[in-house]
């Protein structure tokens, strides 16, 4: 259900009367006479009733089952997933009529089942439906059920409303889901990416407030990613998004003011997408409130790596207030947002007019596994005197075992061009041999503080020479396994910036399945380029293995080593863009008028 139609819907039921119905209780003779009729009202199939949609339950009419007239009215109103899978479907209104006893189980006498979308076409107008028997060899089981009821059934579906570029929305709920879905061409294996990045008030970028493929919450939890979705749907799936990320808007951080809805693509282009949309759902409701499609950024000869879909931002005179804009711009360079800082910066301007220069070259390494950058692209030439690798890890809770802290140590692995061990750096041997230039910064052994557990200092100027490669590992000093770290991360960067400008690259293992009884995480290694020696490279690795000290690993690094090579230059940025001229929109309710219904939603 890629271009969903309906925000969600309102059914209206109205149970008239019942004429000629079974009788169930008996005279004193013993002839079955009459009955005391009530309707239980249920729509969707399920197979327990919990399961199902309850509408309503009219009064009982007591000994009357010639002609019961209840004129009970009952309204349900349903999100915007369940409505629109009710409505494909096009499960029927089960009206279950059932005579009350007082001592014994209530009789079923018969159901009606009725196709909501049909019966919208007759407006205010009622039907006398026939009564049936049920399902044989159920206890919705009637054999000789018989009559008819008259019924009224009004369908009020809205719309979905579609924005377009520019047009500016009043967000009147705070907690929102917002849902991305996309179909590509003949069930191609593509990695898709949905991010959601944070800006704060300085026209900065908040790595701890944005969420993306290996980042699912942001530092307080008003921002939630449900995980990397690396396929898409097939048109047919009865799924609804590929990829969703929550928003509770009271909750977010003061400091931040906008947040970008963004795309990106790895290896191929947006040409091998038939196309793609986000929609916006109310958590507390789950009726939706609007939908963003990209058919002129996706399809056939589209060189688009990446999409900026829109921006939710506070208002600038009332903060509390928070305005939903589509941008609808594409990228060609692009395969994570960290190399569109500067684009996501410049569409802030208008909220913060006094942002100043722009780097344009400004990045941060988002880095999956097995990725590789070029540290002078990111960082320029001269590189800094210090630079820190910071890791961090976190335990699914405080993580035990047999009565004792786990003890989880960071290391790095000093190897020559040949692989062969220079040194090792760990919380026994805190500085390299011969300059320093490698320091271990001390150990923390329950991975309970907030931010880097261990850091690690590197001074790439002053490596020595015959080091070509710098490994970064954590282990479990005492054997036992990591199965129960839910997340291992880091974060290479300068520490003379100011925290969050400083990264240079990040990277964030979640819920790895493969950690299982490993005991070590190869994470992370620095690499020099074979023709100058102050060319240095950073690979992610995130590699569990077997091994309770750094050098148990020497091996496993040696054979990733062996594999490395240096990625093809970074391209440069395009001409930095602004936000569209935006005005604003009237938040209106639309309903699909009823004679539509069967057009939009055939019989199957």
């Amino acid at each position: 259900m890629l271009c969903p139609h309906i925000a969600g819907v309102t059914l209206k039921v109205l149970v008239i009367e019942g004429k000629d119905l079974v009788a169930k209780d008996r005279s004193i003779i013993g002839i079955r006479t009459t009955s005391d009729p009530y309707v239980d009202i249920y729509w969707g199939y399920a197979p327990k009733d919990k399961d199902r949609i309850r509408v309503g339950k009219t009064q009982t009419i007591p000994k009357n089952c010639k002609n019961p007239k209840w004129k009970s009215f009952h309204e349900i109103s349903v999100g915007a997933d369940m409505a629109e899978r009710l409505l494909r479907k096009r499960d029927c209104l089960e009206l279950r009529i059932w005579d009350q006893d007082e001592l014994t189980r209530d009789d079923f006498m018969g159901v009606v089942k009725i196709d909501v979308v049909e019966a919208a076409q007759l407006g205010p107008l009622y039907k006398a439906y026939p009564v049936m028997k049920g399902v044989e060899g159920s206890k919705l089981y009637c054999r000789n059920a018989k009559g008819f009821l008259e019924v009224q059934i009004t369908v009020e579906a809205r719309k979905l409303i579609t924005v377009e570029r520019g047009s500016m929305h009043l967000l009147a709920d705070s907690k929102i889901l917002a849902g991305v879905a996309w179909t590509v061409e003949n069930n191609r294996h593509i990695d898709i990416d949905a991010s959601c990045v944070a800006v704060d008030t300085m026209g900065r970028v908040r790595m701890e407030d944005t969420v993306y493929y290996n980042r699912f919450t942001n530092q307080n939890g008003s921002l939630t990613h449900s995980g990397d979705d690396r396929t898409g749907e097939s048109e047919d799936d009865d799924k609804d998004d590929d990829e969703v990320i929550f928003m509770d808007l009271e909750a977010m951080p003061q400091e931040t003011v906008a947040l970008y809805f963004i795309l990106t693509i790895s290896e191929r282009t947006w040409a091998d997408v038939k196309s793609a949309r986000i929609r916006f759902i109310a958590k507390d409701t789950t009726f939706g409130i609007c939908q963003m499609l990209t058919s002129d950024l996706v399809g056939k000869n589209n060189p688009n790596t990446a999409l900026f879909l829109l921006r939710i931002s506070r208002g600038t005179d009332d903060p509390k207030k928070w305005f939903l804009i589509p941008i609808g711009d594409g990228e060609q360079r692009a395969r994570d947002f960290g190399t569109l800082i500067p684009q996501i910066r410049n569409y802030t301007r208008d909220l913060v007019p006094n942002m100043g220069y722009i780097n344009p070259l400004e990045r941060v390494a988002l880095l999956k596994k097995s990725g590789t950058i070029r540290l002078s692209e990111y960082l320029g030439q001269p590189f800094p005197d210090l630079l820190v690798m910071g890791l961090a890890w976190q335990s699914t809770d405080v993580q035990v075992y047999k009565g004792a802290h786990i003890d989880l140590d960071a290391s790095a692995i000093l190897m020559g061009k040949d692989y062969s061990l220079i040194d090792i750096v760990w919380f026994g041997h805190s500085v390299s041999d011969n300059n320093g230039s490698v320091v271990h910064t001390g150990d923390q052994k329950t991975g309970e503080t907030v931010g880097d557990d261990e850091q690690i200092t590197v001074k790439l100027l002053t490596v020595p020479e015959n080091v070509n490669y710098i490994c970064f590992s954590i282990n479990s000093f005492s054997g036992e396994p990591l199965k129960d770290v839910s997340t291992a991360s880091c974060h290479f960067f300068d520490p003379l910036k100011p925290p969050g400008d400083g990264d240079i690259a990040r990277h964030e293992m979640t819920g790895a399945k493969e950690i299982q009884d490993k005991t070590g995480l190869l994470m992370v290694c620095l690499f020099r380029g074979s023709g100058d020696k102050d060319d240095w490279y950073l690979h992610i690795a995130s590699q569990p293995v077997y091994g309770r000290k750094a050098q148990e690993n020497l091996a496993d690094w040696q054979a990733v080593c062996k594999r490395l090579k240096p990625p093809p230059p970074l391209e440069h940025p395009e001409v930095l863009r602004e936000m569209p001229q935006s005005y604003p929109s009237p938040n209106e309710t639309h309903l699909i008028p009823a004679k539509d219904l069967p057009a939009i939603f055939p019989k199957v």
